[in-house]
């Protein structure tokens, strides 16, 4: 639909702009004829008309294909970004999964605390490309999501301060950090719900 509307106002405007151009042709050939009677001046301002519409008229077309090739690398980039958004939720699922398995006492280890550091890195590169998006576009709430995911890294940062490293004991609970990790998936999953919206709407060419 949205589609349907640009090529429809694409048109509108082309046929707008021939009309305006014979109306001017018309009234300057009024104009002339007051002071001189000469018949062809109306082909004259015919001619100047077409060849200034063809002009104008390339010019418009050039610059709604180029604005349409833009929407299209747009909409690519969101479904990839979408993409990444849904493995990077997979992962951060699972990583909760392995945490939560002795709920409600999260189960600490060595192994499944260092993917931590891994997550982070995949929501920087995720931001970095998001990014673009807000260049792009000047997307305000995009731009504010890029703030939370310094945030969420923030977060993640103080997991792994709370957390100890030489720590096995699968039965100890450390409050604090049960605290934070629980506190990061619930902001990931709230973070994720307002960037898939954002999103979709690029696919779909609605922004």
């Amino acid at each position: 639909m949205q589609r349907m509307n640009k090529s429809f106002d694409f048109h509108t405007t082309l046929i707008i702009i021939y009309l305006a151009l014979v109306a001017v042709s018309i009234a300057l050939y009024a104009l002339i004829q007051i002071f001189v009677d000469d018949k062809s001046t109306a082909s004259n301002l015919l001619g100047w008309s077409a060849t200034l519409f063809a002009t104008i008229a390339l010019l418009y077309t050039f610059n709604t294909w180029r604005e349409q090739k833009g929407s299209e690398a747009l909409s690519k980039l969101s479904e990839n970004l979408y993409s990444d958004l849904i493995d990077l939720n997979k992962k951060i699922n699972q990583l909760h999964r392995e945490l939560s398995e002795r709920f409600p006492v999260i189960a600490v280890n060595k192994e499944t605390m260092q993917k931590f550091p891994i997550v982070n890195r995949e929501l920087e590169e995720f931001g970095g490309k998001l990014n673009i998006i807000v260049t792009y576009k000047n997307d305000e709430i995009l731009e504010q999501q890029l703030s939370f995911i310094k945030e969420l890294i923030e977060m993640n940062q103080e997991v792994l301060s709370k957390w100890v490293a030489d720590n096995d004991d699968l039965n100890k609970y450390n409050s604090d950090l049960n605290q934070q990790i629980v506190k990061f998936f619930e902001e990931f999953n709230a973070f994720k719900m307002r960037v898939d919206k954002v999103l979709m709407d690029y696919i779909f060419h609605k922004k």
